[in-house]
């Protein structure tokens, strides 16, 4: 936990034969120790599927098989050539051991801690040309637009209200330089 969001640390069991070949082995062989994923709880993720599938955009399940209306998931990732970054949607519950949902949580530590930190006020997201977010975040998720800047020389940026709480920036690096553009360079 940090403030309001979760990290889950993954290490693969490399000594299993195959490790390397599972999703998120050939996930790190082709990053290094990396962000793998950006995680939602959905209410109903086979509304989720339909709306993914109506955009053009592939989904996958926890094995890495693709997932479509005739074949549905519990919880679905999508590819991230169609969305800039591996999206994850699950339903709440048993599927993930998150302290946020047990009784009595609160984010009483995280006020007092001397980092200061709050709440997250936004995930970033990499794109080539920022217009293609449109499709993830608005047509796809149902997200609304709430902000776009520019910032002279480094990105361009829109800025997508999703769900209750969540604020997802879409950033297209103006520079090659700008560490944006750094990320699109060697990642994609």
């Amino acid at each position: 936990m940090l403030s309001d969001i979760v990290m889950e640390p993954v290490q693969l069991a490399y000594e299993v034969d195959g490790a390397d070949q599972t999703p998120i082995g050939k996930f790190r062989t082709r990053f290094g120790q990396h962000y793998h994923s950006i995680a939602w709880y959905a209410d109903d993720v086979p509304e989720g599927l339909a709306r993914f599938a109506g955009a053009g955009i592939r989904l996958y399940d926890v094995k890495g098989r693709q997932v479509t209306l005739e074949r549905p998931s519990p919880a679905i990732w999508t590819h991230p050539k169609d969305t800039h970054a591996l999206l994850e949607f699950a339903p709440t519950g048993d599927y993930a051991r998150d302290p946020r949902l047990k009784t009595g949580w609160n984010d009483a530590t995280w006020r007092n801690h001397p980092l200061g930190i709050q709440r997250t006020s936004h995930v970033t997201v990499i794109f080539a040309d920022v217009a293609d977010a449109d499709n993830v975040y608005r047509d796809a998720l149902g997200g609304r637009l709430i902000h776009e800047e520019d910032v002279a020389g480094r990105r361009r940026s829109r800025y997508y209200a999703l769900g209750e709480d969540t604020v997802v920036e879409a950033a297209q690096p103006l520079s090659a330089d700008c560490p944006e553009g750094r990320e699109l360079a060697q990642n994609g």
